[in-house]
């Protein structure tokens, strides 16, 4: 896959309900509350993490456990979604609405597995736990991965309807045993109807020469049309994501121009990417979701980008919701910056203390360019080659690149590092490690990339990408003070 593609399949993009949709405004946007909490026995990680999969864009929350596995987050939600509860690795899918309250308790030597729930919601998590043990289960039994690599297009096609039609008949059977309320039926159907669509886009990104004209006749059919669709939110915004800008808008003539600008991190290059959106997206869903995630994406990158478009932002996107979500954005990270400010410091926190040592001892004196990525992460990915030629034009005895992989295997995090021949210097955090470089730095995807003078003080917490043309500069003049 080329790498501009990777950029955007790496980005996930959400959804928000258009004007033109407000048939659903009463039961999907009710903007509330939301308390997770309980207890890990035998815990094998020391936090716990909550990614809300939020309609218009993903947010991490990261809390330590105490000397008893106890642990509480709360937090204030936009709409009824997906989200993954995070121990030590295992990742588990829960549902919040607004005001709930859910209880859980499980056993860290096995978190999937032995994690029950009480308070709200709770019949919904036991039949979600049971549908995703039972998923796993028939991918394993079907080999359906090993299917979806060797089949031709029109026989994985016909295999992938098939494996999704018995799934829904694994849901009949969990509704018999759990007797959920409907939006968790609703949920499950969802699922399967939104992750049949995904695994079909994805298996004609990997072979796109074998496909025939007629492959993504199925577009009709995932457009939203149910009352209960927008909240099984993961699956939705991947059909969005991988779909109309995997798909479509790379077709449109001036794609790989907006993506360019866009990475370059202006103002420019943001409002670009809304004015090719709405040129080329006609459906409100779609466009309010991609510019909405657009904008979000940009918080992270320099929220002071943000602040100055957001009257452009909203003559693009009229959702009050979608406002909303940008503005609490922003205050997020106006008030609250990193809660570190030089090696030093880095060298004596919680878990992550050790790396940052030997970074600091190895390095010093010298400029550090730090990437945060994950093997999971397209755009880091699709950045590498483009990071791997500014090392090599930068004088080596003055600059280092430290690359810190973040929520990865270290089978994985081998083969990427090996695949792309990552220069400079690569370490592997785990889960803990991961949590609390989030937490310092008070950022929650990746990229993320960090400057670090030669005097060990951070001098930009959200530094340039790596395809920004300004990068090579500033590392040069930061080297040569």
């Amino acid at each position: 896959m080329k790498p501009f593609n990777l950029f955007f399949l790496g980005l996930v993009f959400l959804v928000s309900c258009s004007k033109e949709n407000q048939t659903q405004d009463n039961h999907i946007f009710s903007e509330g509350p939301v308390v997770v909490r309980g207890q890990i026995l035998n815990a094998e990680s020391k936090t716990v993490q909550l990614e809300n999969l939020e309609l218009t864009g993903r947010v991490k929350n990261v809390v330590k456990l105490d000397s008893l596995g106890n642990f509480e987050i709360s937090i204030n939600i936009l709409s009824p979604h997906d989200n993954f509860l995070i121990h030590n690795g295992q990742m588990l899918t829960i549902f919040t609405e607004p005001n709930d309250t859910i209880i859980i308790s499980a056993d860290g030597r096995n978190f999937k597995k032995t994690i029950s729930f009480s308070g709200s919601n709770a019949i919904f998590n036991k039949s979600l736990k049971l549908f995703f043990e039972e998923f796993l289960e028939q991918l394993e039994t079907n080999e359906f991965f090993i299917k979806k690599r060797d089949l031709s297009p029109s026989e994985f096609k016909v295999f992938a309807y098939d494996f999704f039609e018995l799934m829904e008949t694994k849901i009949d059977s969990i509704i018999k045993i759990t007797q959920p309320q409907e939006n968790a039926i609703e949920w499950m159907r969802n699922y399967v109807k939104y992750r049949l669509a995904e695994d079909l886009i994805e298996y004609g990104n990997h072979h796109k020469e074998n496909l025939t004209p007629d492959y993504y006749d199925f577009e009709n059919d995932y457009l939203l049309t149910g009352e209960f669709e927008l909240q099984c939110s993961q699956y939705y915004e991947d059909f969005i994501n991988k779909y109309y800008l995997g798909y479509k808008l790379s077709q449109v003539d001036g794609f790989k121009e907006m993506a360019t600008n866009y990475r370059e991190q202006t103002y420019d290059g943001l409002k670009s990417s809304f004015e090719f959106i709405d040129k080329n997206i006609s459906i409100p869903i779609v466009k309010n979701l991609s510019i909405t995630r657009f904008c979000n994406m940009y918080v992270e990158k320099d929220y002071l980008i943000v602040d100055s478009i957001f009257n452009t932002f909203t003559t693009y996107v009229h959702d009050i919701t979608c406002q909303n979500f940008i503005l609490k954005r922003l205050d997020n990270k106006k008030n609250k910056i990193a809660l570190v400010d030089n090696l030093e410091e880095l060298s004596n926190t919680d878990f992550i203390g050790e790396i940052f040592q030997k970074i600091r001892n190895e390095n010093h004196g010298k400029v550090l360019y730090i990437d945060v990525w994950g093997t999971w992460c397209g755009g880091c990915l699709s950045a590498f080659p483009t990071s791997n030629k500014l090392y090599k034009e930068l004088d080596r005895n003055k600059i280092e690149f430290i690359y810190l992989c973040v929520n990865s295997t270290k089978e994985n995090w081998q083969e990427i590092v090996n695949e792309y021949e990552l220069k400079g210097k690569n370490y592997l955090l785990t889960q803990d490690q991961s949590a609390m470089l989030s937490e310092k730095f008070n950022f929650h995807g990746v990229p993320r990339y960090i400057i670090i003078d030669k005097n060990g003080k951070i001098i930009d917490y959200n530094a340039k990408h790596p395809y920004s043309s300004a990068l090579k500069v500033e590392l040069q003049e930061l080297a040569e003070i």
